[in-house]
């Protein structure tokens, strides 16, 4: 086969009950332009043997590598260092792709732009084979590159790293990869590093990933690093004042208090009592980047900003009757992870 025109690359951890059905979706994608590569970050199910067994029999290009368990994004900057494709895009091991993903994303490339943005669905399992309904006027159109920020931060959830097709030639030549040591934001930094670099910019307008929302799985754990992970984002504020200078005011202004409205709202789910939740949202700072939302632009971020600044014991009812049922998040007291954060919140602040 000649040089593949993509480059899969998929992390796993523990992840061989996976496998066969993704690998399954890939012998059906047509045209075969493309190689997958599995790096096996240290797992003790079996993943490593069964990857071995798959790469000598698929008819597609497979590549396999193990190292010791340094976590996701260490394992996905190995996978761009192994890839040969004149792209690469990245797919968690558990999740699914459309029928026409490769031709979807070979169709693109034509257009030779350093990223193609496109579109995914989350789903839950007895979801996941009914096609996706897809919007009008699939594209690509092109799109600037402050333009695609200034829709990040709009709603940095609607975005992850499995939604994007990377020349490799650009990430080379901008040196970018995953900040390796956080358990939180690590894509968001990439997503921005992607985004405030980019010279040539397409928006697909097409659903060709499920995150699927797997039932049964474990319950979310509430931890410190929710917040001390923040640090990733605070110190992009220079990096984007160099970067992207039109746009480094609107981050600073928002968006890690965007990630914090995150991080309490799970809070509120999280901590049993009114008081526990009190405690943390005065000793991390609440009030400081609610006021900085009390104008973001979406509705429910917004809304939900103003209503804490009123009344926390309103704000955690809501948040409850909202999110109980689509949330599993572990129970925590506030007293068990005080001690895990680094330091105090007065870091964050400008």
């Amino acid at each position: 086969m000649d040089q593949p025109e993509i480059s899969i690359i998929v992390p796993v951890y523990n992840g061989r009950k996976y496998l066969k059905e993704l690998i399954g979706q890939f012998r059906l994608q047509r045209p075969s332009c493309f190689e997958m590569i599995f790096v096996d970050d240290g797992s003790h199910d079996g993943t490593g043997a069964a990857l071995e067994k798959y790469k000598s029999r698929e008819s597609f290009p497979i590549t396999v590598f193990h190292q010791e368990n340094q976590g996701v994004s260490a394992a996905r900057n190995m996978g761009m260092e192994l890839a040969h494709g004149r792209y690469i895009t990245f797919i968690d091991v558990d999740d699914a792709v459309s029928p026409d993903y490769i031709q979807s994303l070979h169709d693109c490339i034509k257009i030779n732009a350093d990223v193609y943005v496109f579109l995914s669905r989350r789903v839950r399992q007895a979801e996941k084979n009914v096609p996706a309904k897809q919007p009008d006027q699939p594209g690509p159109k092109p799109v600037g590159s402050i333009t695609q920020l200034h829709q990040f931060i709009e709603d940095p959830t609607k975005l992850g790293i499995y939604n994007l097709l990377l020349k490799r030639s650009f990430l080379a030549s901008y040196t970018i990869r995953y900040a390796v040591g956080y358990k939180y934001y690590e894509d968001y930094d990439f997503l921005l590093q992607v985004f405030a670099q980019a010279d040539k910019i397409e928006q697909l307008n097409k659903i060709l990933y499920d995150y699927i929302l797997r039932e049964g799985s474990a319950m979310n754990r509430f931890t410190a690093d929710r917040i001390n992970c923040l640090r990733l984002m605070k110190e992009k504020e220079k990096w984007l004042d160099e970067k992207a200078p039109d746009f480094a005011p609107e981050f600073r202004r928002w968006f890690v208090a965007r990630l914090y409205w995150s991080v309490l709202w799970q809070a509120a789910l999280t901590f049993p009592t009114l008081k526990e939740f009190e405690q943390f949202a005065s000793y991390t700072g609440a009030p400081f980047y609610l006021k900085k939302l009390s104008s973001y632009p979406d509705r429910l971020v917004r809304i939900s900003s103003r209503v804490f600044l009123v009344s926390r014991p309103l704000y955690r009812l809501a948040v409850q009757a909202a999110g109980r049922s689509r949330s599993r998040v572990e129970t925590v007291h506030f007293r068990d992870i005080r001690k895990d954060f680094h330091q105090h919140i007065d870091y964050y602040r400008d």
